[in-house]
């Protein structure tokens, strides 16, 4: 019995670790994605593709995402060492990972919402720091509280899903105003070259 509960410390502390790491690296990945576009002046011709806008903003999400999910990965082996002490359920361990990829998303989305409204990469990771910190706090100390980490991936997975349908829409619809003054530059061009060729 008190194997099984070390076991349980373990990976409680081992989960908020998880957390704390992506937390910290979460807006690194993402924040920077679209204002780094901006700062070399390459929106132009990323948007000059025949890319969709949601396409563009999914492999930006992605790109970020893969990476937090390899650090998730990589923390498979002391989870083993957990599970060999005994004492944890599998649903707690699915748990865990499902709320970590669940936050990864969440604090991935938020960075690149604010990658998309900022010009600046610096001004964006503050931002998306200065959001993702505190609810990683909130989250460290439900987390500090619970006995079963089930009801807490279903409410970490439920504000995920709200967050996407609430910021995803709006970020591609700012990233789709940006293409459209782009295509508008474009067709004002083309009409300023057809009529100096005819004068």
């Amino acid at each position: 019995a008190q194997r099984s509960e070390k076991s349980r410390q373990l990976f409680k502390a081992f989960a908020i670790g998880e957390l704390a790491l992506v937390s910290i690296l979460a807006p690194v990945f993402a924040a920077g994605s679209i204002t780094m576009e901006k700062e070399l002046h390459m929106m132009d011709l990323l948007f000059s593709t025949q890319m969709r806008v949601v396409s563009i903003y999914l492999g930006k999400l992605m790109s970020s995402v893969v990476y937090l999910l390899l650090l998730i990965m990589s923390s498979l082996p002391l989870l083993v060492v957990c599970l060999i002490l005994g004492g944890l359920a599998t649903s707690d361990v699915l748990s865990v990972y499902g709320g970590l990829l669940s936050v990864s998303v969440l604090f991935a989305v938020i960075g690149l919402m604010c990658s998309a409204y900022f010009s600046r990469t610096s001004a964006s990771l503050a931002i998306t720091y200065l959001i993702v910190l505190p609810v990683t706090l909130v989250l460290v100390l439900v987390a500090l509280g619970v006995t079963s980490f089930v009801p807490f991936f279903w409410v970490i997975l439920i504000t995920t899903v709200l967050a996407c349908l609430i910021l995803v829409p709006v970020t591609v619809r700012k990233l789709g105003r940006k293409a459209d003054i782009r295509v508008q530059r474009q067709a004002a061009g083309r009409r300023a070259d057809r009529e100096a060729a005819q004068h």
